[in-house]
């Protein structure tokens, strides 16, 4: 498992920043956040391409466990989904779907 995001482009350490400090601001205890999948692993895409007529956009997403001191921040569905909106429809985040 790597613990450094060195293998990452700027870019995209800007962005996991952006979702960090969304994740802290409306979680008030958080003890750790864990990136997973392709961007952990280093094998994410982004890939266009134009076949006809028909331009095609393949992008990895972000996967990220947050891990909660209790299981009432955990389980709260509705504070879960206020935050992929606010990821989600942030203009400088771009590899959260």
């Amino acid at each position: 498992m790597k613990k450094s995001l060195a293998h990452l482009p700027k870019r995209k350490h800007y962005e996991l920043a952006l979702v960090r400090d969304i994740i802290l601001d409306k979680f008030s205890d958080v003890q750790m956040l864990i990136l997973f999948g392709s961007y952990a692993r280093g094998t994410w895409v982004e890939d266009i391409y134009t076949k006809g007529h028909i331009t095609y956009e393949y992008k990895s997403d972000f996967d990220i466990l947050v891990i909660t001191e209790s299981k009432s921040q955990a389980n709260n569905f509705s504070g879960r989904h206020r935050i992929e909106d606010l990821i989600e429809n942030n203009e400088k985040i771009e590899s959260f779907v």
